[in-house]
């Protein structure tokens, strides 16, 4: 993929999360790796802050794993999984915005 078709996926997907379209822990989950191909160096606030909400959430279920999970486990996690929701949103929000800043193509 090239840098200009990553950026386009960091802004498409920060977009997401703004908007309540992506979740916000799988939604940074995928920032942090995509994020991680632009090569934006260890020191990039925005990067850093999708890495550290994925370090801290990988025990969670999101998306298709959770098809994998028990329905009593999912249930017995859910209210971790909705204050991991709550705290990562905290930390994403203003970080989406200065992801779209900074790479969505300017009209």
């Amino acid at each position: 993929m090239s840098q200009d078709a990553l950026r386009e996926k960091v802004v498409a997907i920060a977009r997401g999360i703004l908007d309540g379209e992506t979740e916000v822990l799988e939604g940074s989950r995928i920032l942090s790796g995509l994020l991680g191909r632009l090569s934006l160096g260890d020191d990039d606030e925005d990067h850093r802050a999708f890495v550290l909400i994925d370090s801290e959430t990988d025990a969670l279920p999101v998306s298709r794993a959770r098809a994998h999970w028990s329905a009593e486990s999912l249930l017995e996690l859910d209210p971790r999984f909705r204050d991991a929701q709550k705290w990562a949103l905290a930390i994403a929000e203003p970080h989406c915005s200065n992801l779209i800043k900074r790479f969505a193509p300017v009209s």
